[in-house]
């Protein structure tokens, strides 16, 4: 992850975006106001589907229950539809 001030980032914008979309790496945008984030597209959708998936208690419940049974080496478990069935 790099990190740069708003400084940097507004000067070499069209740089920092192709750079970010071509390595899918991360960019702290520095600011006296505070910090922002640059991701691409993509990593942000799946950051907010997994975050939608760790706020069901549910999903969160058989994700966990899943990661033991791994750990146990007993991988026999739910299938996806009968785990995310009322997403």
């Amino acid at each position: 992850m790099n990190t740069i001030s708003i400084e940097m980032a507004i000067k070499g914008f069209p740089e920092l975006l192709k750079d970010t979309l071509d390595t899918k790496k991360e960019t702290i945008i520095t600011s006296e106001k505070g910090d922002v984030v640059l991701i691409d597209q993509h990593s942000w959708e799946e950051l907010k589907a997994t975050i939608q998936l760790l706020k069901d208690q549910k999903s969160l419940k058989a994700l966990l229950d899943g990661h033991i049974a791994r750990e146990k080496n007993n991988v026999e478990g739910k299938a996806i539809n009968q785990v995310f069935d009322d997403l």
